[in-house]
């Protein structure tokens, strides 16, 4: 991708924000209350102030924002296949880790978020003790590998012997 498509990609995010934010009628104020983004930061989001592109997490708590209080957006088909894939399964390992009162950095989320891509669907009984592992590896100061989580999660999902409804 060049600077210019890049930079593109990146107006395009924060205007799918805007006008989502805008037709529900939210201030500013409103979307950070409900993600945990100050507002001078989704402002430029939304401006497309170069060098300010919400992160994979910022997207999906924008996106979970959105989603919960019923606002239609265009954030997530803006974007490849694969960017929707990263979104979503984003959006799952952080809704966990939320869940758990789990605070993984950022390297923790990006190798989970990169280890459970390699599946199709994400067993959604596998996840805590996923998250577990995470919060426990954080508490001693070590960062997980790709290969640890992947092996991990086939590991577990191998051990959960009835269908699972709960696939995404």
């Amino acid at each position: 991708m060049s600077l210019d498509e890049n930079r593109e990609s990146e107006a395009a995010v924060g205007a799918a924000i805007k006008k989502a934010r805008q037709l529900a009628g939210l201030t500013l104020a409103d979307l950070s209350r409900e993600t945990g983004i100050i507002i001078s930061t989704l402002s430029r989001f939304e401006r497309g102030v170069l060098g300010y592109q919400p992160s994979l997490r910022q997207i999906a708590r924008i996106t979970k924002a959105f989603d919960r209080l019923g606002v239609p957006h265009t954030i997530k088909t803006s974007h490849t296949p694969f960017t929707n894939r990263v979104l979503e399964v984003t959006e799952i390992v952080t809704t966990f880790l939320e869940k758990e009162g789990v605070s993984a950095s950022n390297h923790q989320l990006v190798v989970l978020v990169v280890a459970l891509l390699k599946f199709d669907e994400l067993d959604q009984r596998v996840l805590p003790a996923l998250v577990r592992l995470a919060k426990q590896a954080g508490e001693s100061g070590r960062l997980l590998s790709i290969e640890t989580i992947t092996a991990v999660y086939q590991d577990l999902a191998q051990t959960v012997s009835t269908p699972c409804p709960d696939r995404v």
